[in-house]
């Protein structure tokens, strides 16, 4: 179908929607997704396929069933693509993947829906193609979220077996000018992953699950009762987006289990264009770290970290147990973030420690965040710290020194 005018107008970084429009749908359309032509500036049309260029166009649903199967081993009445799978689902339905492992490369989930196992308990995975000469940060994503504007896209009960990417929800466009503004076409609003399993077929490549910007507001993810092992990085959240983690395991990785992170875009230090993460990491073990560090909060405007227990393993010197640094007056970085009731265990490694600091962080100036009721063992530091904090009720034990402390304002009790 055309759309009965022009739906936007593309400038350098951004599509803008004037005005919803009327669409007429052909009698006896076949079920499935249709893209919408965008009237660009120098009067090209694109489709929202193509995943290179630097906008979504509009889309419609036509037709479809509320549950479909996803079963490459041609199963009576499966679908053996499940891009097809998905296209064939209404919006707000299940897809459902039979038992066994399947590899997929970039299928696009670009509606609500929900992608399950077809039988609980763990025989249904995911797997990518081969992808063995990317690094830890690289490679192409089995499963892409992105291309809706409502709604939730939940992943449950199923696993994935990885090179690269498991999960990307969004997606960049990253300018090859140095310095250039990083655009953020993606399309997605929220997502929830629980009891989902995520094996990295080599522990110094793969990502679980990253997170880019929704290009239309901030994004939501929410991630539950998940198990990563083997992988670079667990949890990768590259946007000012909200990022819940929960009840959650993570471990034998070599960068970090989850990372909240973000880009500078090309505003400079303190531009409008940082997008820095923020939300919840609450609950979960993470145990065997990677060189790099254990929970690695490089960018993080505000939340809270609670109740987390990280045992670093003796395998190799690591660099901390919960790493926080803020970047300096962003928009994003004015409020409060709070350490609180994580257990963390270094041991001995050799003649030095297995953690260089139990807790590192470094805060905003103007803001005053609380770091109270940790235990850390067996750290070299057990708390290096810079900038602003209420500090209490922190238990330091088996470690060469308690506290490292750069700059001023911070109320150790």
């Amino acid at each position: 179908p055309q759309a009965t005018e022009a739906v936007g107008a593309m400038t350098e970084t951004k599509a803008e929607v004037l005005a919803a429009r009327a669409v007429t749908i052909p009698a006896g359309l076949e079920n499935g997704r249709y893209f919408l032509g965008v009237r660009l500036a120098h009067g090209g049309v694109h489709a929202e396929s193509d995943l290179t260029n630097n906008f979504v166009s509009a889309a419609i649903n036509v037709g479809g069933d509320p549950t479909s199967l996803f079963c490459p081993t041609s199963e009576t009445g499966a679908y053996t693509d499940l891009r097809e799978a998905i296209v064939n689902t209404v919006a707000g339905g299940t897809v459902f993947v039979c038992d066994g492992t399947h590899d997929v490369d970039t299928v696009v989930i670009d509606k609500p829906l929900t992608l399950t196992s077809q039988n609980r308990g763990g025989n249904a995975w995911l797997g990518d193609v081969d992808q063995s000469a990317q690094g830890t940060q690289g490679g192409r994503a089995a499963i892409i979220i992105d291309g809706y504007t409502e709604g939730t896209v939940r992943i449950e009960d199923l696993g994935f077996r990885m090179k690269g990417r498991a999960v990307q929800v969004g997606r960049p466009t990253v300018s090859l000018d140095e310095g250039a503004t990083w655009v953020h076409p993606g399309r997605w609003t929220h997502v929830e992953i629980h009891s989902a399993r995520f094996l990295g077929r080599n522990s110094d490549f793969g990502i679980g699950v990253q997170v880019w910007q929704n290009g239309a507001g901030v994004g939501r993810i929410d991630i539950t009762n998940s198990h990563f092992d083997a992988l670079g990085i667990g949890v990768f959240v590259t946007s000012h987006s909200e990022a819940n983690v929960s009840h959650s395991t993570f471990e034998n990785f070599t960068a970090g289990s989850v990372t909240y992170s973000g880009f500078t875009g090309g505003g400079g230090a303190g531009g409008a264009d940082w997008k820095v993460a923020f939300g919840r990491v609450e609950d979960n073990t993470i145990r065997n770290c990677g060189v790099a560090g254990c929970m690695r909060m490089v960018l993080m405007a505000n939340g809270t970290i609670a109740r987390n227990t990280i045992q670093a393993g003796n395998q190799s010197t690591h660099a901390f147990g919960i790493l926080v640094r803020r970047p300096p007056e962003t928009p994003h970085a004015r409020q409060s973030i709070t350490i609180e009731d994580n257990v963390i265990s270094g041991g001995a490694f050799g003649e030095g420690w297995a953690v260089g600091n139990g807790i590192q962080f470094e805060d905003a100036p103007g803001v005053t965040s609380v770091i109270r009721r940790n235990q850390i063992f067996g750290s070299n530091i057990g708390m290096s710290l810079i900038g602003s904090a209420q500090v209490s009720d922190n238990k330091i034990t088996g470690g060469e020194f308690g506290f490292n402390q750069s700059n001023h304002g911070w109320e150790l009790g």
